[in-house]
């Protein structure tokens, strides 16, 4: 039950069955942070109110060993306590978009992007970060980083090739990949209004989305990051970036300073012609 402060109306909101199993998971982050910094997974209100009041305290003091608590607000949101696992682990969906100044009605979603995994099998009644967390500057500490998977990152195929070798009948690019694309239509045409509001035409940025599959296949939008982590941390990575960031320019610096620019190098992406832009341009909602 949520209550407005302002009118004092309930109204009442309908987990998903696959977000609630009876453990009352919760995940504490903060909204300007990023590598995992501050995170918290926690099963009772107590527990919860004690660490916001402790970050609320930790922001009064200065000195930078306390910039992990410099965050303007703090988001509390129910944890899927039933994902979808890739061989037993967590993962998540990085995707990138891009938001260019003069064209707030589109934003381009780059035709590739790749999971995020955990280095341990998911366990809803640890506390491990290892577990819970799929961010790379977390898992990098742990001793089983990179076994599975350099930089425990893992491609659209062979993400395809688990849903195929376990039989789901699922196909992500025909199934599952629509309905992400228009999570990320719908939650960009609800901020397009605050995302340029100086109305800049010659400018753009890079973003992150992250989506969780629950059990049932079905996206959720975690968050979306504004400042990407961009370094090669993979094979996969060193080929996906370096095109994904060239192809972005060809859409809007070439676009201002280069209208022919002469092709000398190519980022090759397997399945794509070099001279295709891999980013799609769609509508927002």
């Amino acid at each position: 039950i949520l209550g407005s402060r302002r009118t004092g109306e309930t109204q009442t909101i309908n987990i998903p069955q696959t977000f609630n199993t009876g453990k009352n998971m919760w995940i504490i982050k903060p909204i300007n942070l990023n590598r995992g910094r501050c995170i918290q997974v926690l099963n009772d209100t107590k527990s919860i109110v004690e660490y916001l009041l402790k970050i609320q305290e930790m922001k009064k003091i200065e000195g930078d060993h306390n910039n992990n608590f410099k965050c303007e607000h703090i988001i509390v949101q129910k944890y899927l306590e039933k994902p979808l696992l890739y061989q037993g682990r967590k993962f998540d969906i990085r995707i990138w978009i891009l938001m260019i100044g003069g064209q707030e009605n589109f934003v381009y979603i780059f035709k590739q992007g790749h999971l995020k995994a955990t280095c341990d099998e998911f366990d809803i009644n640890s506390s491990s970060p290892f577990i819970h967390l799929t961010n790379y500057s977390v898992q990098k500490y742990n001793i089983d980083f990179s076994k599975k998977e350099i930089g425990n990152e893992i491609s659209y195929k062979d993400f395809q090739d688990e849903l195929d070798k376990k039989n789901s009948g699922k196909s992500f690019i025909r199934d599952i990949y629509p309905k992400i694309v228009y999570i990320i239509r719908l939650a960009i045409g609800s901020a397009k209004s605050n995302i340029n509001h100086l109305n800049r035409v010659n400018c753009f940025e890079i973003f992150g989305c992250d989506f969780i599959l629950d059990e049932n296949y079905k996206p959720y939008l975690l968050e979306i990051n504004m400042n990407p982590g961009l370094e090669i941390s993979s094979p996969l990575i060193s080929q996906l970036v370096p095109r994904m960031v060239d192809d972005a320019l060809k859409l809007t610096i070439d676009k201002k300073y280069y209208k022919e620019r002469e092709e000398t190098v190519f980022h090759h992406v397997d399945g794509y012609h070099d001279w295709e832009n891999m980013w799609e341009k769609y509508s927002v909602i």
